[in-house]
């Protein structure tokens, strides 16, 4: 067999292979990243909050919708630390958290406001949360109050939607009157309660009214939260049914305007036991929408 022929024919043969296998390797690529775009195509779209209708227009006086992307400073401030530098730490509750300012404990995207509790070590604390409240900036008296909210699912946590008397600073707390939309037991995360605190002027002592309701998903779906408050009244609503309800009456402070307070505690009364592998979890709300009554 002639050795020029047979080196002749291999040759072909390993260049017709390596073209095939070239091919074969654009082929793939190809196909790959065509695969890439077609499942960055297909991947669901970010939750968004949601936006006001026509028909959530309807009566509607004020309403923060967190569409930005930072707090709105003419409406919120933050409350720092863990109370004592107004003389109540713990902030009255024995609660275990210092709150800070910082984005990983509140941030705004896609149309939600997320307060994140974090187990970290600061300001001799093992937690670090937020708080924000729109005293001096926003306040209402009277009205219809829907707060769309999530709650957190571990043990431990005390998320709080809440009003205070604008009066605080002159008169001090019971006296400025206390309006606990909604507030989640930190034990049994299906449970929620309202409450009233005033100063018992007849007897000179603090007083309140609370009641409680238990409600499935609590934590894991979006609810709504309706406070429906006028000079006779307060009355309380998740999903449309009425978990507080109590006659006013003139000896009580409720007949002024309140400012707003959103936070997410650590244990304390109402958070009780923190679970040993808690490692952070949120309170996140869509929007805080004001209604004439």
């Amino acid at each position: 067999m002639d050795t020029k022929k047979i080196v002749g024919i291999i040759y072909p043969l390993k260049k017709i292979n390596f073209i095939y296998l070239s091919y074969a390797i654009f082929l793939v690529s190809l196909i790959s990243c065509t695969s890439s775009e077609e499942n960055t195509d297909n991947q669901p779209p970010e939750v968004q909050g949601l936006e006001l209708s026509e028909q959530d227009k309807i009566g509607l006086i004020w309403s923060e919708e967190f569409n930005t992307n930072s707090l709105n400073t003419a409406i919120w401030s933050y409350d720092l630390g863990d109370g004592s530098e107004f003389g109540i730490p713990g902030w009255g509750n024995q609660e275990l958290q210092t709150y800070t300012s910082a984005s990983k404990n509140l941030n705004i995207a896609n149309g939600f406001l997320t307060i994140t509790a974090i187990k970290e070590n600061r300001d001799g604390k093992s937690y670090t949360s937020a708080r924000i409240k729109s005293q001096n900036k926003f306040s209402f008296k009277h009205g219809q109050l829907k707060v769309r909210a999530k709650f957190p699912q571990s043990k431990g946590t005390w998320p709080a939607i809440w009003l205070m008397g604008n009066n605080l600073d002159q008169v001090g707390w019971p006296n400025c009157g206390e309006i606990d939309l909604v507030e989640q037991n930190g034990q049994q995360k299906d449970q929620i309660l309202g409450t009233i605190h005033w100063k018992n002027t007849a007897d000179n002592t603090n007083a309140k009214f609370t009641d409680n309701i238990t409600s499935a998903n609590i934590g894991t779906d979006f609810k709504e939260y309706r406070l429906i408050w006028n000079e006779n009244t307060i009355k309380m609503y998740v999903e449309n049914v009425k978990y507080f309800d109590i006659n006013l009456n003139e000896s009580m402070p409720f007949n002024q305007e309140f400012f707003l307070l959103l936070n997410l505690a650590m244990g304390g009364s109402l958070g009780g036991d923190i679970a040993t592998n808690f490692s952070q979890d949120s309170l996140v709300i869509d929007y805080i929408r004001l209604y004439e009554n």
